[in-house]
């Protein structure tokens, strides 16, 4: 078992406000959604909170309770083989912010290296030679697979009311899929 959570719900409170409205590191946001997970509270609050503490668990940054740790939680979710639909062609919004915006997926990259790999460097530069990458984006040692969208109506950032780039990379958690990519035929 995990060790009991060193947070109260006071301020579990106070950084659902701040995860809500500027946002939180990743270190937060995994302590805050364990605590959720734990205190159970992640599936009495918005919808929302569950899908996010299940996109954890799922990743394996939380862990269910019981579970003995986070790479068995992580181990179990990949055993379920579930594809992602988060692919070249799907329609998508930011479903996490004030104006989702609607966009579709042009490019994705899956097992982007962490900043320590010698190849980081080179592929954050491709990345940046087809669409926007932020600082958040490009230096997280958290996020693996993503995705390159096209706005066709940006979505909010979370201090100004619209996006200012048409094409941005953005780690595929942070999309929700609106329409799923069409499938292609086989040939036979």
């Amino acid at each position: 078992m995990h060790p009991e959570p060193s947070m109260d719900n006071d301020r579990a409170f106070e950084m659902m406000i701040r995860y809500e409205e500027v946002g939180l590191t990743t270190a937060e946001t995994i302590e805050l959604f364990q605590y959720l997970v734990d205190t159970g509270m992640a599936w009495r609050l918005q919808g929302f909170y569950g899908r996010q503490a299940m996109a954890l668990i799922e990743e394996g940054f939380v862990i269910r309770p019981g579970s003995q740790t986070p790479s068995e939680a992580a181990a179990k979710s990949k055993r379920r083989g579930r594809p992602s639909t988060k692919l070249v062609g799907a329609l998508v919004e930011m479903a996490q912010r004030r104006i989702p915006g609607r966009g579709i997926i042009i490019e994705r990259l899956e097992d982007r290296p962490h900043t320590g790999h010698d190849r980081f460097n080179n592929i954050v530069k491709e990345m940046e030679s087809s669409g926007h990458v932020d600082y958040d984006t490009a230096h997280t040692d958290n996020h693996q697979n993503f995705v390159l969208v096209h706005w066709f109506s940006k979505p909010s950032d979370y201090n100004v009311s619209s996006n200012w780039h048409n094409k941005q990379w953005y780690p595929d958690k942070w999309v929700k899929v609106v329409s799923a990519a069409p499938k292609k035929e086989k040939v036979e």
